[in-house]
């Protein structure tokens, strides 16, 4: 029975289905199409096919053997139909090939034998059957199981130029490999250079029989013989004997089936590009695919699938994206954040969303094994270990890098690349080339790759030492840089502090964004957009400049300590006046909280028989505590202090948290604290004392309850959460024992 559950939905949301039955014709079984009612269908009648819920709906409730899709011109959609795919329990070399190059979603058909290709494309005239290989874009029924074959994408991909190559890889001219002479070289000689090639890590650990990191055995088989063509000159001999040396070889298939070995064989043979000859080597061009063009009328036809995105209205899926900042800004940190998230489909950079989950490629080029170890750990994000692989090095794209990061992409069935820094494999502009021209190239060649590849490169670039105030002015190179990527994801910061904005552009991106992010204890928090976070930081500015001047200010003195217009000033004062941050009276602005706390001070002692509040000192487990016998709990949590360094911290037990001033009379007995505890402890006491209770409160809502001067409230939650006594579920912040408790 189909499952629903895993059929595309570019299939799915089309009414081109229709049911079938297996019916004897000519002495053989024949899929025969039906409509729901029973009747007979017809391909060519429209009237005849059903909406999908319908088609399963009948066939899980009158018996039908299974459900059919209709191809036509008009949906745009492609089925490879490769019958006998299997050789025992593995699937042939030349099916997973071809699953390769398209990759694209793939089931295994109705008889568990074949294997169905789907894609979105055109195919090219000409023949459509050949050796048990049928490709197919309109005038047929295609049976469909929803038995999704593991390791290839879960929708359908557009495959337009993979599927003419495949087309005439099959049905057009063979493209005839240029035979070399045979290599003047010993067995032992030839395997020697191979295995110390820039490569031969790579031949070295097939060649001993390390097949991690390729679907099955029999794909590392036929990654082995490619690399033997390649050294043997186009001598399936040689490459047979050679191979049957390796570790590989000494597997019972390879060594009984003559039928695999010559597949396998065969199958290297022809998706070869270059060989070996001693000296240098002779590239094979294939002969290029005709071009069509597609009228307006026929694009416009078309459905195209929605842009999704890596990270919500950050980073856009597929193509080229570059992350640019200025050098140490923490670029670095922030995609190894992300990257680590992909992974394991997990909560980053404090959104409210998940991540979906990818396989991720990182290169870090700057970085040693070590280093990213040690990042890694630092940031505490959630990764899946195999789903995530790291390499070091790569060579220039000129040299040869660039053939390496797309055979690096195939063995780990990558679907996302970091590259850091890209500065490291761009290749070197000669003298008489343009700029622009040699810019726009390079970066054409990696989007070139990603497409080619189905896959999103993402790549660390630095900026220039321009400072203007347009984030795509400041990336280093050329216009021919940004003219040839999909998107920019801008990061920026002043040295020394921990906001910065982050930018976002691309192609597809429907609206800029900038937004506010934070960078505290190795990891990137995004805060929200950029013009409301900057405001209310403006905001806190004028808090604090009325502190300095003694609890009370007036306009002009506020503007001179902020070195700001005193209008500018005096508009945000009117605003802050109405949201009751800050109290007016005879032209005098003073903080809201002061003015409560001042009052609070005017009262005198009351006896304990009554209902006010009365506050005594004591001492509990090392940690001066405020008693307070109060039943009022809605009472908010207030600062009270005189500077900004002059505070100490008390834990009432039934109030919020409080700071109160050491020259206050409820420090008094500030001595009883020991001497270890510092602002950074008595800032995770407070942090302790907000959440208690399993409350959940955002990073924002978090700070202003606690009062905490900024600096001490993101070094406490850092260490917090490095110690696991914090647990930030990626929309909030709560305690671990919170999370037992749940």
């Amino acid at each position: 029975m189909p499952s629903s559950d895993t059929i595309p939905s570019a299939l799915r949301q089309l009414p081109q289905w229709v049911l079938w039955r297996l019916v004897e014709r000519d002495g053989k079984p024949t899929k025969v199409p039906f409509t729901p009612a029973g009747t007979p269908a017809s391909v060519s009648d429209p009237s005849t096919w059903t909406d999908f819920e319908t088609a399963l709906h009948a066939c899980r409730q009158d018996g039908f053997d299974g459900i059919g899709f209709v191809l036509t011109a008009e949906a745009g959609i492609v089925c490879v139909d490769i019958d006998h795919a299997r050789n025992g329990t593995d699937w042939t070399p030349e099916a997973m090939e071809m699953v390769r190059l398209l990759d694209t979603y793939t089931e295994v058909s109705p008889s568990g034998e074949g294997l169905h290709i789907w894609a979105l494309g055109r195919l090219p005239e000409g023949r459509r059957r050949k050796n048990g290989v049928e490709m197919y874009d309109s005038g047929r029924f295609i049976t469909v199981t929803g038995d999704h074959l593991a390791g290839t994408p879960a929708d359908l991909q557009e495959r337009t130029q993979e599927l003419a190559d495949l087309h005439r890889r099959i049905f057009g001219e063979t493209t005839t490999l240029k035979v070399t002479a045979p290599v003047d070289l010993s067995d032992a000689d030839l395997l020697q250079r191979a295995m110390t090639a820039r490569d031969g890590a790579k031949f070295r650990a097939l060649w001993n029989g390390d097949t991690s990191g390729y679907p099955s055995q029999s794909e590392a088989d036929l990654a082995l013989c490619r690399l033997l063509a390649f050294w043997c000159g186009n001598d399936p001999a040689r490459m047979e004997r050679l191979f049957s040396q390796s570790a590989l070889g000494q597997r019972e298939k390879w060594q009984t089936r003559a039928d695999y070995r010559h597949q396998t064989i065969q199958t290297a043979l022809q998706t070869l590009r270059e060989t070996y000859s001693g000296q240098d080597t002779a590239p094979v061009v294939p002969t290029p695919a005709p071009r069509r063009a597609v009228t307006l009328r026929d694009l416009m036809a078309q459905e195209f699938a929605p842009l999704t995105y890596l990270v919500p209205d950050i980073l856009p899926e597929g193509g080229l994206c570059l992350l640019v900042g200025r050098p140490k800004v923490g670029k670095s940190w922030f995609a190894l954040q992300v990257a680590c998230a992909l992974s394991a489909g997990g909560w980053t950079l404090g959104l409210e969303q998940r991540l979906p989950k990818r396989r991720v490629l990182y290169c870090a080029l700057e970085d040693g094994l070590r280093r990213i170890q040690g990042r890694v750990r630092l940031l505490g994000t959630d990764y899946d270990p195999d789903g995530f692989h790291v390499v070091t090095e790569l060579s220039p794209m000129d040299r040869g890098g660039l053939e390496e990061l797309r055979e690096l992409i195939r063995q780990t069935r990558a679907q996302v690349v970091f590259i850091d820094v890209v500065a490291r494999i761009l290749p070197r502009r000669k003298r008489s080339e343009a700029v622009y021209q040699s810019d726009y190239d390079a970066f054409a060649l990696l989007k070139d790759l990603a497409v080619a590849e189905g896959v999103t490169i993402v790549a660390v670039h630095h900026e220039n030492k321009n400072s203007s105030n347009d984030p795509l002015d400041r990336v280093s190179g050329s216009t021919g840089v940004t003219g040839a990527i999909d998107a920019v994801v801008s990061l920026s910061k002043k040295r020394g502090e921990q906001t910065g904005i982050l930018f976002v552009t691309g192609r597809d991106i429907e609206r800029e964004g900038e937004y506010a992010v934070t960078f505290t204890a190795g990891r990137w928090y995004v805060e929200g957009d950029a013009h409301e976070v900057l405001m209310s930081e403006e905001r806190r500015e004028i808090l604090r400049a009325i502190e300095e001047l003694g609890g009370k200010a007036k306009p002009t003195e506020i503007a001179q300590v902020l070195g700001k217009p005193s209008g500018a000033v005096r508009f945000l004062l009117h605003k802050m006046v109405t949201a009751g941050e800050v109290r007016r009276l005879n032209g005098y602005y003073t903080n809201t909280a002061n003015t409560a706390n001042t009052a609070n001070a005017s009262i005198p002692p009351t006896n304990a028989n009554t209902q006010e509040s009365v506050s005594t000192v004591s001492t509990v487990s090392d940690v001066s505590t405020v008693s307070d016998v109060s039943t009022d709990l809605a009472s908010p949590s207030h600062c009270e202090r005189e500077a900004i360094d002059d505070w100490c911290w008390v834990a009432p037990k039934r109030r919020g948290v409080r700071w109160v001033s050491e020259t206050t009379e409820q420090c008094e007995r500030k001595d009883s604290l020991p001497p270890n505890i510092t602002p950074v402890g008595t800032a995770v006491r407070a942090i302790e004392a907000v959440l208690a209770g399993g409350k959940r409160m955002s990073k924002r809502e978090l700070h202003r309850a606690t009062g905490l001067p900024q600096s001490v409230f993101d070094e406490a939650v850092a260490h917090m959460l490095t110690t696991g006594e914090l647990i930030h579920t990626g929309s909030a912040y709560l305690l671990q024992e919170a999370m037992d408790d749940g």
